[in-house]
């Protein structure tokens, strides 16, 4: 019997699940769900705020989400929106011996940048570039107490959150095979009222902004300029580099012609195809795929801990 591997995408509009199943090096969607639901944002700057999580209305829109949909597998992967914490990028000159002597050192360096008693934050990392005695690092923070009540919510489910990641990174994650022949990319994300910013330099996350806006049309372009602009005063050549744009399907499209503008033709709007992964007919609507890539990306976070 194939293993089973789950990801959970919960958005500002929308609870989204994927079952992917491995077979033969490959993955195919076994079963989707979506689900309506309406979350409060989390500034960032107030990210202890537990008083926004109602456990019983989190553990009510996830049940029927999640009842059958397991086939006994109890691991999830968690995708919750960048406002709900915060990613900096950062460069040390020391190395660590252990995952946890990195947590505690990040914790004493960047305590200035926290918003919380480094005791209460739930903070990780990722190595992007490692040196003979530096590194540059991706460190994820979010309040402990925050994370302790979504362990909480699918613990009530009978799952157990494994591994728990942004939004953005885990788009970013599903469409991984498409960069592995780039050197210097852009990378946005624009999904649930968050615009995520990435811009890639040597293969190096070198620059990152995200931001909160129900901007539309026009106005969210104008917001993504400033983004490429500040980018651009650290790395010139942004312009002459792919960009990569994942956004929600009933928009995106339409600020695909001004994006390729920008870029002198070299925007590539990124279709997430899911059709294709089906082993069957799917059980959710069509027009929802594209908003299912950070879920899939999310569950192959799983399969790749195997």
């Amino acid at each position: 019997m194939a293993r089973s591997y789950i990801g959970v995408d919960i958005g500002a509009s929308a609870l989204r699940a994927v079952l992917l199943q491995k077979k033969r090096g490959a993955f195919t969607i076994a079963r989707c769900r979506t689900a309506p639901f309406s979350f409060p944002a989390v500034s960032p700057a107030v990210m202890s705020r537990t008083n926004d999580f109602d456990k019983s209305q989190l553990i009510e829109a996830l049940k029927p989400l999640l009842d059958g949909f397991a086939e006994g597998e109890e691991r999830i992967s968690l995708s919750l929106p960048e406002s709900m914490g915060r990613l900096v990028l950062t460069e040390i000159d020391t190395l660590f011996k252990s995952k946890s002597e990195g947590r505690e050192f990040l914790r004493w360096r960047l305590k200035n940048l926290l918003p919380l008693e480094p005791a209460d934050i739930h903070l990780d990392y990722q190595v992007l570039k490692q040196g003979g005695t530096s590194q540059q690092l991706l460190v994820s923070l979010m309040s402990r107490q925050v994370v302790e009540v979504w362990e909480d919510v699918f613990d009530e489910l009978g799952c157990f959150v494994s591994v728990l990641d942004f939004h953005a990174l885990n788009c970013f994650n599903y469409y991984s095979a498409l960069f592995d022949g780039g050197n210097d990319f852009s990378f946005i994300c624009c999904e649930d009222g968050i615009l995520n910013f990435f811009y890639f330099a040597d293969r190096t996350l070198s620059y990152y902004r995200s931001r909160v806006t129900k901007e539309k049309g026009e106005n969210l372009f104008q917001e993504i300029q400033r983004s490429i602009i500040d980018c651009r005063n650290h790395h010139e050549a942004i312009l002459q580099n792919p960009l990569y744009f994942h956004a929600d399907a009933d928009f995106g499209l339409t600020l695909f012609s001004s994006l390729n503008s920008f870029f002198s033709g070299r925007t590539v709007f990124l279709d997430a195809g899911l059709e294709k992964f089906f082993q069957k007919k799917a059980d959710c609507p069509a027009e929802l795929f594209q908003s299912l890539a950070a879920a899939v990306g999310a569950a192959q976070r799983l399969m790749a801990d195997r």
